[in-house]
């Protein structure tokens, strides 16, 4: 798609500069077609993307039901007396987050990391043909971006694990609680424990907003990097063409 809109770029370039030879009927003409060529290429990545996603999607579900079925056979596996100090409530939350974490995963962040990789490699394999001297100023983004996301990433992951832990004591102590329901009720613990099980999952929000800045941190020096570069390098292309070292806007564009 890329190199279909620089040679649009290029369609419009040498049919408005002035003293073109360039005739309305073959701009015309050349607009056209390369229109038509992004239609042919969001048809086939409309197919192709559906595919791809059914096909992982049920690749992950399946993943999934086989991880829960070998957790519970690990489990069954383990002494009676290992079995009693686990919580059951702590078990089924366990192991429905960590199933749904890997079938999430599987589903949409592992097509999208395909998709990514191969659209990554595809464009710098024709940016460096197109021209390797631009390319290199407009990647001035990425040890920049690499290195935000190495400070920020671990604290990021470390509050989520703490946030499962307090979701986890959470799911224990309702699964308590709803096991033992006539003692509780006939105790009139209710309030107690409503407040104790309010408690955690306040705790756990509490702790989940400490995110939130470092969200911020990821995302904005990722943007304005971005934006920066893009910046930059239609600068220094625009440099490189009026001193005649790249031979069309296009390649600029791309």
């Amino acid at each position: 798609m890329i190199l279909i809109f620089g040679r649009l770029v290029n369609n419009f370039t040498g049919y408005f500069t002035p003293g073109s030879t360039v005739t309305r009927a073959d701009f015309q003409k050349a607009v056209d077609n390369n229109a038509l060529y992004l239609v042919y290429i969001f048809i086939g990545k409309w197919v192709l993307g559906y595919i791809s996603l059914l096909c992982i999607r049920i690749t992950g579900m399946r993943i999934s039901a086989a991880l829960r079925l070998a957790y519970l056979r690990a489990l069954f596996a383990q002494p009676i007396s290992r079995v009693d100090k686990v919580s059951p409530g702590k078990v089924s939350s366990r192991i429905t987050t960590s199933s749904n974490t890997i079938q999430l995963g599987i589903s949409q962040q592992l097509s999208l990391f395909v998709q990514a990789v191969t659209f990554t490699v595809g464009v710098y394999v024709i940016a460096f043909i197109k021209s390797a001297l631009l390319t290199l100023v407009a990647s001035a983004c990425i040890p920049f971006i690499l290195f935000c996301y190495g400070i920020t990433l671990p604290i990021f992951i470390k509050i989520h694990k703490k946030t499962e832990s307090m979701l986890e004591e959470a799911s224990s102590l309702s699964f308590e609680v709803f096991n033992s329901i006539r003692i509780v009720i006939a105790f009139g613990a209710e309030d107690r424990l409503h407040g104790r099980y309010a408690s955690i999952l306040d705790r756990a929000a509490h702790n989940e907003q400490k995110a939130a800045p470092l969200m911020g941190c990821m995302m904005g020096p990722m943007f304005f990097s971005n934006f920066a570069s893009m910046a930059l390098t239609f600068w220094f292309g625009i440099h490189q063409y009026n001193h005649h070292h790249i031979s069309s806007v296009g390649s600029i564009v791309v």
